[in-house]
């Protein structure tokens, strides 16, 4: 009989886009914490932006430069996340598809983040938590025992 070494699962979903499918493959190990970053920053980028857009409508600020500087680094920062989850060539063409409406685009991927995304997340880091847990803990740590009688 042989032992079977087996991989964590990739997170693998898709997304239609204008008529074409996009895939969505990610490897929690090494792209799991570089998502939450990224779309965390994308969380502030947008609260920023509204703060900007607020401060020029009600005169605390009138220089629209603070306006500009929010869009860029809002529209930076949802780039960076589609190109995460999708490639950068795959991206730029659903970043096309939107005309570069970037509210629009984050309107239409929240709830895929959100309904899919994110549990696919949730469920590989529980499955390989799960697998160290069985690996690790009877062992009494890593290797434990494993080399002493």
């Amino acid at each position: 009989m042989s032992y079977e070494l087996k991989r964590h699962k990739l997170i693998d979903l898709s997304v239609t886009c204008g008529g074409k499918e996009y895939p969505v493959v990610m490897d929690i190990g090494k792209s799991g914490g570089d998502f939450n970053k990224r779309y965390a920053n994308l969380v502030n980028a947008e609260a920023d932006l509204k703060r900007a857009q607020g401060a020029l409508a009600n005169g605390t600020v009138s220089d629209p430069k603070i306006l500009t500087d929010a869009e860029i680094v809002y529209g930076t920062t949802m780039v960076s996340l589609v190109e995460l989850l999708f490639g950068v060539k795959n991206a730029h063409e659903i970043i096309s598809y939107f005309e570069g409406d970037y509210t629009d685009l984050l309107l239409s991927l929240v709830p895929f983040i959100r309904d899919e995304f994110v549990p696919a997340l949730k469920a590989a880091r529980h499955d390989k938590m799960d697998a160290y847990e069985k690996a690790v803990k009877p062992a009494g740590g890593l290797l434990g025992n494993v080399f002493r009688k």
